[in-house]
């Protein structure tokens, strides 16, 4: 029996790919051309094992989906609601039959990181969409009416304190010309009595 052992410079090194908790990740595997025609397989290491998650006879299996570019030699796989336990290492392979018999091949490995943070990476794939606020407004928006409104506030309490201001300031006077016409008069009828006794 011979074993022959081939490089192939599409899949020498493992891949690193980044997800985030609830998004989308798209993993990329290209393959030797030998496998173009073969069934292709996405595997799960365990630590013990290798567990099947999904190959090309399905194109759709629970939260992962499989696609196979023949033209461009490039397996991909996408997995939708990114969880903590999606991370690990995975592999890429294709399914080999030679009459009864069949054997697998693996041929990308990909190091999947779950990480909750958002960043822009190179390795990942990820769906995007805009956050809304409450209002229906987009961040920069909301952040906008968030500034006008708080201008308007602070612009209404100094009005308000101004309105409070002059109020008190016009009563205190008012209340002083009256205390002070009330003095006069009690003096110019202490003036009459005085002048009376005399």
């Amino acid at each position: 029996m011979n074993l022959t052992i081939k490089e192939d410079p599409c899949c020498l090194s493992p891949n690193t790919v980044a997800g985030y908790l609830g998004e989308t990740v798209t993993i990329s595997c290209s393959y030797p051309e030998e496998f173009e025609r073969n069934t292709k397989l996405f595997y799960k290491w365990t630590g013990e094992d290798f567990l099947e998650v999904i190959d090309t006879t399905v194109t759709l299996m629970d939260r992962f989906s499989i696609s196979d570019d023949r033209r461009s030699k490039v397996l991909r796989v996408r997995i939708s609601d990114v969880r903590e336990d999606d991370g690990g290492v995975y592999y890429c392979g294709a399914e080999e039959r030679m009459g009864s018999i069949s054997y697998k091949s693996f041929f990308t490995e990909i190091q999947l990181q779950v990480s909750e943070g958002k960043e822009t990476t190179a390795t990942a794939s990820t769906t995007a969409s805009v956050r809304t606020t409450a209002t229906g407004k987009t961040p920069a928006a909301f952040e906008e009416h968030f500034t006008f409104s708080m201008i308007i506030t602070a612009c209404a309490c100094v009005a308000l304190l101004l309105i409070g201001g002059s109020a008190i300031t016009y009563y205190k006077l008012r209340c002083e010309k009256t205390q002070e016409s009330s003095f006069i008069r009690k003096r110019s009828g202490t003036n009459e009595m005085v002048g009376e006794w005399v």
